[in-house]
């Protein structure tokens, strides 16, 4: 882990600085098991909790659930695309994402399909029996969907209670190296409006081999 000065390599939106102080805390290693995903969550629990600082919520969701999905769309071509627009749906709203995918372009019927996705709500077992019952046969999917139930079961093990994590299908994470697990914190503080995420990360199993490291995943 490491806290320090970092940069934007990015045009900074509104109310974000180009130069900011930022901790990261990171698993690198070959064969990491999804139980690392859930620990890196639970760390983020117990900073969080002894920091006092109000009340917070973990939001889950698998990136290859959604490529998976995007797949049994077609839209395979698009799913980067289509990622980085869902990632913004907190921001512009449903009806900001459903003009932004439209210009892609994307059928209406595909993008009420979307919707309907990100749409799902209740709780974890509720959300993972309505991925279920979608039926849908794309294997990218269906590893997605095992590997977010698995996460979820660790996370529960190491003692997170349980209305301080959820399986939210719109985050995204707008940086195209995620893999596998995402996830984003947001803090219920109301000052903070719209930009309530406080923390954000994912799983990045070829990012090292991108950059020219050995092919370690993270």
């Amino acid at each position: 882990y490491q806290i320090g000065k970092v940069y934007r390599g990015e045009r900074p939106q509104k109310g974000r600085y180009r130069e900011f102080y930022q901790c990261d805390i990171d698993v690198i290693g070959e064969n990491l098991s999804l139980m690392y995903d859930a620990e890196i969550l639970a760390v983020i629990y117990n900073t969080f909790k002894k920091l006092s600082f109000g009340e917070f919520t973990i939001h889950i969701n698998n990136r290859k659930l959604l490529n998976g999905f995007f797949e049994s769309l077609d839209l395979e071509m698009k799913s980067i695309d289509v990622l980085r627009i869902i990632d913004k749906i907190d921001k512009i709203g449903v009806s900001g994402v459903k003009e932004e995918l439209s210009l892609i372009p994307i059928t209406n019927e595909k993008i009420d399909k979307i919707i309907e996705l990100v749409s799902i709500k209740g709780n974890n077992t509720e959300i993972i029996n309505s991925l279920q019952n979608l039926e849908i046969k794309n294997s990218t999917f269906i590893t997605g969907l095992e590997e977010l139930q698995k996460v979820i079961k660790e996370v529960k093990a190491f003692g997170l209670e349980e209305n301080y994590y959820v399986i939210d299908l719109t985050i995204a994470r707008g940086l195209d190296y995620y893999t596998h697990t995402v996830f984003e914190i947001k803090s219920d503080l109301d000052f903070l409006g719209k930009a309530n995420t406080i923390c954000a990360g994912g799983r990045y199993d070829n990012l090292v081999k991108t950059l020219g490291g050995p092919d370690t995943p993270g």
